[in-house]
């Protein structure tokens, strides 16, 4: 049934007078209401209200307990005030019939001063606005006789337009106590999670605020209303896997939520320091009290313990305060109080059966335009939708490679890396894929590596590193380093052992350690993994501290292709800073990646080329074949004013008046072009330099004779031009050459176009490449020349080698 807004769709229940009503069988709260034939229509487990019964103490709310309930005979469980007492039949009023109209929907126990608001009738789970209760109570008050006599009217409105109320207050400043009711749960009675567009105080008969609820309404939609359900969490706890609590019903959000409850006086009370507080019994984890919320103090016996304190640590028996504010000594006056108004946080985050996942979004006091909760409506921005990066099911997640490999490390000091420049930038949260990242790392000189407070992932092993990399991100011995053997955890802290010495004495050096064969993921894997993580009730921190996915800070967003760390500037509990860095990423998405650093700033790699070099089965199959990517020339310059003076053989002078030649040295090679006569173009070698960027003296490589004398021509010198001796291999991202063994029909390669300068290249500009492959006993040698790499990834460059009919080494 939808949401009650008129109070008329409330009832207390139709009033039907029963002139015979007797009670027999009582035992307990049972009992039997007979008469002759004159009982309303009730079925079974409905509410109804007693009064004017010939036994006060049989007044009150009952509840059907009888599967065939007739006019003449109903069985029952009295709820409210005393059992009820055999009584013989007299006349006696009962409201509430079976009917959506004629149901009861409220009572008022007007013995214990409590609303009951019941889920029959026109009331449903849907709930009711609290300006229509307001009004109802207003009506009732005005027309029921036995209401207006027996007992004062319960609530009053402080301000509609803010949704703010009190229960057990009266307009004219009296106090009553009344307040809503609700039972263990064996009734369903839950009438304050009944109330919507309200928040409230319930105020005691001495005026002193008991609890306090504030109503949390969402601004957007949900992907499944029906099923989606949103959660929160108080207080800043990172460790407490329990912190997380999901609201009463799915969809987007609008209801009222507990956030000071005075519990009073604690057995053995006493502020046995000037910063706690102990009690002897009972436990103040169970009453609520949360690391980051508040504790309230009235009344204490030492007027400087009463006040408003932020807790640093809950235990069951001991609380902790900020500061040293309390004066020693037990206390049997002091009223405690649970009070989380001042942190509070609300999340979406869902999977289910769909073919996609759903975004997640959170919201704070902040977001909500407040610095703290009060008893009103407090309305934040919360929304989900269909999200298409991912498309994976926590099952594959949870059980399968590379997503198992994926770890988080909430580090507690800053971790120094190199991303957009050689200026260190600091991240306090790592995302590894199959490597192991700290911040701790020391160096003595030697060939020994360790790090202290060594803690493995979960499905982590130091098997995984055997023989692969230690890469240090700063220091002296910054790069990487080659680990000999399996590194050791010996009692805590991590031992690796590297083949070569290292010559630096530091301590707290940022390091990752990455395996002999590297395991990567993709940047949708990655967030797929980490979205998993931070919708669990457990610890996803892979350092040895507690970490609670469900109520982390989200870390990962994409922003179209671009995958985004960090940008919400997420909270580290363990202290290393909000920044967030993926280490051991799938180079080929190196550009769609962004990590925001601890000081919020975004950061990005330089942009790095990729692709592929596709061969041919020939090449495969041969046992020897090896490829190599060179620069067809690092750097070309343009002469306009090219000159050749004093021919003679294979040899001239190489000049330009204009000193517009490049810097060269003897015994350079060079690939010349543009000159009139073809044959003073070629590949030479530089034999002298006669004067800096304007005469040189070049000899042509393959002694043939060079042409006329000629000048003012605009030629083309390029150094390092492949074929020669100083062709130069294309190095990758990682500053290892971009050769080796053809094991595959593609090999993938990267390559730092923003930065590569070899051979004094221009950085950030495309890069003329020659691709040569060679096998022996299948392939012959293949060379394929007018490539280009430019600043794109997805490049292709194929290579096929004609089949080798004419190699033999046979003894």
């Amino acid at each position: 049934m939808p949401l009650i807004t008129d109070p008329d769709n409330l009832s207390q229940g139709t009033l039907n007078n029963v002139s015979d009503l007797a009670f027999t069988a009582s035992a307990g709260a049972q009992t039997t209401l007979t008469g002759a034939a004159t009982l309303p229509a009730l079925a079974d487990n409905e509410f109804f209200e007693i009064r004017n019964a010939n036994t006060p103490g049989n007044n009150g709310l009952y509840r059907v307990n009888d599967a065939g309930p007739t006019t003449s005979s109903v069985t029952a469980d009295k709820i409210t005030g005393v059992n009820p007492v055999n009584d013989s039949a007299a006349s006696t009023d009962v409201l509430g019939t079976t009917g959506a109209g004629s149901e009861k929907s409220v009572h008022f126990d007007t013995d214990a001063l409590e609303i009951y608001l019941l889920e029959q009738g026109n009331l449903s789970t849907d709930g009711v606005t609290m300006l229509a209760f307001h009004s109802f109570c207003k009506e009732e008050w005005k027309s029921d006789a036995f209401l207006i006599s027996a007992a004062p009217f319960p609530m009053v409105g402080i301000s509609f337009a803010a949704g703010q109320w009190q229960f057990g207050a009266d307009p004219s400043g009296n106090n009553s106590g009344w307040k809503p009711a609700e039972d263990d749960g064996t009734e369903n009675i839950f009438t304050r999670r009944l109330f919507r567009n309200s928040g409230w105080d319930e105020v005691n008969a001495s005026g002193n605020i008991i609890r306090s609820y504030f109503n949390v309404t969402t601004l957007g939609s949900f992907e499944d209303p029906a099923n989606d359900l949103a959660y929160y969490r108080f207080g800043t706890d990172a460790t407490d896997t329990g912190a997380a609590v999901d609201y009463e019903f799915a969809g987007p959000v609008n209801e009222p939520v507990l956030y000071f409850r005075e519990f009073g006086n604690p057995t053995g009370c006493d502020f046995a320091t000037s910063s706690t507080i102990t009690r002897s019994s009972g436990s103040f984890i169970t009453d609520g009290y949360q690391v980051g919320g508040q504790v309230t103090i009235r009344n204490a016996d030492q007027s400087g313990n009463n006040g408003t304190f932020t807790l640093t640590a809950v235990a069951a028996t001991t609380l902790t305060v900020s500061g040293t504010p309390f004066t020693t000594g037990t206390d049997s006056n002091a009223q405690l109080a649970v009070d989380n108004s001042n942190a509070f946080t609300t999340y979406i985050r869902v999977r289910d059966a769909d073919p996609n996942g759903k975004t997640f979004q959170q919201a704070s006091l902040a977001d909500a335009g407040e610095t703290a909760i009060s008893s009103k409506i407090i309305k934040f921005p919360l929304a989900n939708a269909a999200d298409l990066d991912i498309d994976e099911t926590d099952a594959n997640i949870d059980a399968n490679s590379p997503y198992t490999e994926i770890r988080l490390r909430y580090l507690p000091a800053a971790y120094n890396r190199e991303v957009d420049s050689v200026t260190k930038r600091d991240f306090g949260i790592v995302i590894d894929v199959g490597t192991h990242s700290r911040e701790n790392g020391v160096s003595a000189g030697t060939t020994l590596f360790t790090s202290a407070n060594f803690n493995l992932g979960a499905g982590e092993a130091l098997a995984d590193y055997a023989g692969g990399t230690l890469i240090i991100h700063e220091g002296t011995d910054q790069g990487s380093h080659t680990i000999s053997g399996t590194p050791v955890d010996n009692a805590g802290t991590l031992e690796v052992t590297l083949t070569a010495a290292l010559t630096g004495s530091e301590s707290n050096l940022s390091f990752t350690m990455e395996r002999a064969t590297p395991l990567t993921a993709t940047k949708q894997e990655i967030y797929e993994k980490v979205h998993r993580a931070l919708r669990q009730d457990a610890d996803i921190d892979a350092t040895g501290s507690v970490v609670t996915g469900r109520t982390a800070d989200d870390l990962l967003r994409f922003v179209g292709p671009d995958l985004e760390a960090g940008s919400f500037l997420p909270t580290n509990p363990n202290g290393g800073g909000s920044g967030v860095i993926i280490e051991g990423f799938d180079t080929n998405d190196t550009n769609n990646l962004f990590f925001f650093d601890n000081g919020g700033t975004k950061r990005s790699y330089p942009f790095v080329a990729a692709g592929t070099l596709t061969f041919n089965q020939g090449l495969v199959d041969d046992s020897d074949g090896e490829y190599w990517l060179y620069f067809r020339e690092t750097t070309r310059t343009a002469v306009a004013d090219g000159a050749v003076v004093a021919p003679s053989g294979d040899s001239y002078d190489l000049e330009s008046p204009g000193s517009n030649l490049p810097t060269l040295s003897a015994n350079d090679y060079v690939l010349i072009t543009g000159f009139a006569d073809p044959a003073s173009d070629g590949l030479f070698i530089v034999t002298a330099v006669n004067a800096a960027n304007q005469d040189y003296t070049v000899r042509k490589v393959d002694g043939t004779a060079v042409g006329a004398a000629e000048s003012g021509v605009a030629v083309t010198v390029d150094q390092n031009p492949y074929p020669s001796p100083d062709a130069i291999i294309v190095d990758n991202n990682a500053g290892a050459d971009i050769a080796g063994a053809i094991g595959a029909t593609s090999i993938s390669f990267d390559f730092d176009y923003d930065n590569n300068a070899q051979g004094g290249r221009t950085a950030a500009t495309d890069a003329n490449v020659v691709l040569v492959a060679a096998g022996l006993e299948t392939a012959q040698v293949a060379v394929v020349k007018g490539l280009t790499i430019t600043r794109a990834t997805g490049l292709a460059f194929a290579i096929t080698a004609a089949q080798e009919r004419n190699y033999s080494n046979a003894a």
